[in-house]
């Protein structure tokens, strides 16, 4: 018997234990059902919206820094991750939520689709990629309109924050890159300034409603982004 009662106070305290030593997103998992809590998107923090474009859910993550008010325009800077990753994987790649904390603007990272939707996206079963306007991959044979979305996002973010509309920026990498070209072209009166690494620009036709700010970073070692231009095959990094 009195084994019985040390198995069960031993079972009790570990239990204890896993609650109080868990991560944070634990906990937060169990608080969840509280809305009244996760309504405040204001809070610092990452938050996962969603909207419904074309028929597609698509989802776009905001990161909001500290010093984020709620009354003061602020600016914001959108990553497209690059083929076959997301935007979670983005973040730690980059390091933009540290440097939106440290100067204050909302970092934004939307994700592409894969060729199965109604699946999660996987890097090598089905990746992530945009319709960069290169007709390599399968979002634009079903034609995804992911300049809409970049559109209907920067919509949707401006009426969740206080965004600075003149100071709204895009960078991107690889398969990103490209889609940045393709966004700060198609969308120009959206965007201060953009800055694609890795990536190349694939229209064949480039029409601005408005002159847009380049920053172009690549490098000749490159073998899917050839310096000279050119495809180098469907396999995007």
């Amino acid at each position: 018997m009195d084994i019985t009662r040390r198995s069960v106070g031993m079972l009790v305290m570990l239990t204890f234990l896993a609650f109080a030593l868990c991560p944070a997103h634990a906990k937060e998992a169990v608080s969840k059902p509280r809305k009244e809590k996760a309504k405040d998107t204001s809070l610092p923090g990452n938050y996962i919206f969603r909207l419904r474009v074309d028929g597609f859910n698509r989802y776009y993550t905001v990161h909001v820094p500290p010093g984020y008010d709620g009354k003061s325009l602020v600016p914001a800077v959108v990553m497209f991750h690059a083929g076959g990753s997301n935007s979670r994987a983005v973040q730690l790649e980059t390091g933009w939520n540290a440097k939106a904390d440290q100067e204050t603007f909302l970092a934004v990272y939307p994700d592409a689709l894969p060729p199965d939707a109604s699946r999660p996206g996987n890097s090598r079963y089905n990746p992530q990629l945009w319709n960069d306007g290169s007709g390599r991959f399968h979002q634009c044979r079903v034609n995804v309109d992911d300049v809409g979305f970049t559109r209907a996002m920067l919509e949707d973010l401006g009426k969740r924050y206080k965004v600075n509309k003149r100071r709204i920026y895009a960078t991107g990498l690889s398969n990103g890159a490209a889609m940045v070209f393709r966004a700060g072209a198609e969308i120009s009166g959206r965007f201060a300034a953009i800055a694609p690494v890795g990536g190349s620009c694939w229209l064949d036709k480039v029409q601005l409603k408005r002159m847009v700010p380049l920053c172009y970073i690549t490098g000749s070692a490159d073998s899917l982004n050839k310096i000279e231009g050119g495809m180098a095959g469907v396999v995007e990094g």
